[in-house]
């Protein structure tokens, strides 16, 4: 079969929606795709070779393109697909380097990177095919998200549990195809041990190893004692924190090690390597890393935008922290790892500064009534829903021995969202 076809985007897009210049390359791209396709067909005898190799730069540029594109504009790389068919009949490395429309079914997990100075964050989602440590994972992009905080991903409501997803396969890359393009995969679609939010009611006790690093031109700020009385001290700590709000039902235990140094410069933002590297030294250690679910990373500061990143959804959960000396930095990663999401106000990503998922650089304080109601620390009989004007009285979400309700849940008709009251 001969091939000759021009390719043109599956809808046009205005100029908000997308960079021309991208589009623009993208499609000159995929059009010299397209011609290449043809003439390897038609190419016999040694013209085979020479076409083949032509064809396979081709793939290669529009890919690395594409994988550009699906970062920062997802919708454009959706629209600019090619039709299924396309690939048949060529050669297997050139097909890889093509998207291809799958069906995959595997758990969710995120990671939140948390960059408090400029009050951004970043979130990005990932499909886990198989259990560590021999995983396959994919990033999981979504095309036209609102921007506006407390927004959510399309694999958000699902991180800790199986899905099925269709979507675009570029490389390590997925792009969901639209609506319903993800959705559980069982009944109860919890994967993991560890009990989250996502899971249902936060307990347990949440064992944690926590690895101090030096970078070959900078050191740690502090000791591994601080570190330790920062998580697992007594009183003010971060176990402390989460015995308290939870009323007892998580507590953290843990051991703490370090630093040791790494080869690795603070000039460069690899906190995926430098963690995969504090791993390595303690493996060499003797240290069981089976034993630890939750695994803190302690670096000196550096060109990584955010103060701290965490991981949700997975086993084990990570944090990475790059203020060693505040205590509420740890205390808010490591609530993504719980599977608590930001406490944002609008406008403001970080904006309820009562919240520890709210911004950092603050004294220790307590979840809200709305992450608290998440977790299953405020029993339902002490949730009052409110459906008219009324006076009401409460009792504080701390008070461990209430008669009277804790929380006030106000629905609000023309969101579908809700108000909590505390």
């Amino acid at each position: 079969m001969v091939l000759a076809l021009m390719l043109l985007p599956r809808t046009s897009l205005s100029h908000d929606e997308f960079d021309e210049t991208s589009a623009s390359r993208i499609s000159t791209s995929t059009n010299q795709l397209i011609m290449a396709v043809g003439e390897y067909q038609r190419a016999a005898g040694a013209r085979r070779n020479a076409a083949a190799a032509k064809l396979r730069l081709a793939a290669r540029e529009r890919r690395n393109l594409l994988l550009n594109a699906i970062e920062r504009q997802p919708g454009l790389t959706l629209r600019q697909s090619l039709p299924t068919g396309l690939t048949m009949g060529l050669p297997a490395d050139v097909r890889d380097l093509i998207e291809q429309e799958v069906e995959l079914t595997g758990r969710v997990t995120g990671l939140h990177g948390d960059d408090m100075r400029n009050k951004v964050s970043t979130r990005k989602y990932f499909l886990e095919l198989t259990p560590e440590p021999h995983s396959v994972r994919y990033r999981l992009h979504a095309a036209d998200l609102p921007d506006h905080p407390g927004h959510e991903h399309p694999a958000a409501p699902f991180v800790g549990k199986a899905v099925t997803v269709r979507a675009l396969k570029i490389d390590g890359q997925l792009l969901l195809t639209g609506e319903g393009a993800i959705e559980a995969a069982d009944s109860t679609g919890a994967t993991s041990n560890i009990t989250t939010v996502s899971g249902g009611t936060v307990s347990g006790t949440q064992n944690t190893l926590v690895l101090l690093a030096n970078f070959q031109d900078k050191a740690l700020s502090c000791s591994a004692t601080q570190v330790n009385n920062l998580m697992f001290g007594p009183s003010g700590s971060v176990g402390d924190l989460y015995r308290e709000t939870s009323a007892s039902a998580v507590t953290f235990s843990g051991s703490v090690y370090g630093p040791w140094q790494i080869p690795y410069s603070s000039g460069v933002c690899s906190y995926s390597t430098w963690s995969n590297a504090l791993d390595n030294m303690a493996t060499a250690q003797g240290i069981n890393l089976n034993n630890f679910p939750r695994r803190v990373y302690v670096f000196p500061q550096n060109v990584c935008s955010s103060a701290g990143y965490g991981s949700s959804g997975g086993t084990p959960t990570r944090a990475w922290i790059f203020y060693c000396g505040t205590t509420d930095l740890y205390a808010h990663e490591l609530g993504h790892n719980l599977g608590f999401r930001h406490a944002w106000t609008p406008g403001s990503e970080y904006g309820d500064k009562s919240d520890i998922m709210g911004q950092s650089g603050h004294p220790l304080r307590q979840l809200n009534a709305a992450n608290k109601i998440r977790a299953g620390w405020i029993p339902s009989a002490r949730i009052q829903n409110v459906n008219g004007a009324g006076v009401f009285t409460i009792d504080p979400t701390a008070a461990t021995n209430s008669v009277i309700a804790q929380a006030l849940v106000v629905p609000k008709p023309d969101t579908k969202d809700n108000y909590f009251i505390s």
